[in-house]
């Protein structure tokens, strides 16, 4: 399922059901949050706490040898050198 999430959030797809399968799946607690920009349509976007957006993406990130947007994981790497994370 970390490929499907992964390349939903790349692609920015869609997130209607993917928080319950982020929870179930992945025991990753969060909502549904609304962004409104002035004449642009509001848009959705999952909201996870700090924990779970480190669990979330450990867990996305964790095949190095799966397809994935460079540029987002190179970010992602950057925050675990900079925190030490293992």
């Amino acid at each position: 399922m970390a490929h499907l999430v992964r390349g939903l959030l790349d692609g920015d797809g869609s997130i209607i059901n993917m928080r319950s399968q982020l929870a179930s799946g992945a025991g990753l607690r969060g909502g549904i949050g609304t962004s409104t920009r002035p004449g642009h349509h509001a848009s959705r976007q999952l909201v996870y706490g700090k924990h779970d957006s480190i669990a979330l993406l450990w867990w996305l990130y964790a095949d190095r040898g799966a397809p994935c947007l460079i540029r987002k994981r190179e970010i992602w790497d950057a925050y675990r050198y900079r925190h030490s994370l293992a």
